[in-house]
């Protein structure tokens, strides 16, 4: 051609190319699709692991919508509810010291 990139972009009249509003949030943009199934315990498995659905059945479909380079949150249903992964240790170890009818800070029960 003859020319520098530069005197090539200077010269050119063509259409600008349009800008992606700054405000707009880029997630939005990739954001994938998928459905899954709701396991007997309120659970689907993605990525290798576990999610728990809030309210949702076992058995029914849930619509569900990822960016594919973070595997540590996902959104759920029609609402896009947020959801994140299922934590095994804080899971197993909710039973260990539980607290029945209402919390109190009152000490001398």
């Amino acid at each position: 051609m003859g020319m520098s990139p530069l005197n090539r972009k200077l010269t050119d009249q063509g259409q600008p190319l349009e800008q992606i509003d700054p405000t707009v949030n880029i997630n939005d943009l990739f954001r994938m699709e998928t459905t899954k199934t709701v396991r007997s315990d309120g659970c689907i498995r993605m990525w290798g692991k576990r999610f728990e659905i809030p309210d949702a059945y076992p058995g029914e479909e849930v619509t569900i919508y990822y960016v594919p380079w973070d595997h540590n949150y996902f959104l759920s249903g029609p609402d896009k509810i947020f959801t994140r992964p299922i934590d095994p240790f804080k899971n197993a170890r909710r039973f260990d010291k539980p607290v029945r009818g209402k919390r109190n800070n009152d000490t001398n029960n």
